[in-house]
């Protein structure tokens, strides 16, 4: 598989893994040690809509660089890409994934 990047655009995978890989693990040991509610069988569309929530959230707040200069923080200009598309607008994306899945999830879940 081909990964197009620029700048910071290779961290946005790695944010996605993991947030994945830490929830899923935070989902097994609450499931295990706890009980109660994580009791339950839920839909692993909640685990990935948490996912892509944390690493929207991640990806949107790394996705500019500032640099020190006479004591203040100015903004610097990087084109930080990802398949062509800058590292925001990924955060962006990853948000309303994440709210898609964790509805979506939350609707099987209830039922």
């Amino acid at each position: 598989m081909i990964l197009i990047w620029k700048n910071k655009g290779i961290l946005i995978p790695v944010y996605v893994v993991t947030t994945f890989v830490s929830i899923a693990t935070l989902s097994g040991v609450l499931k295990r040690n706890i009980g109660g509610i994580f009791a339950n069988d839920y839909n692993i569309q909640i685990t990935l809509g948490l996912t892509f929530l944390s690493s929207g959230l991640w990806t949107y707040l790394t996705s500019e660089e500032f640099v020190k200069k006479d004591g203040q923080k100015i903004k610097v200009d990087f084109e930080n890409k990802f398949f062509f598309i800058q590292m925001k607008v990924w955060g962006y994306i990853f948000l309303a994934a994440g709210l898609v899945f964790l509805i979506n999830g939350l609707i099987v879940t209830i039922e």
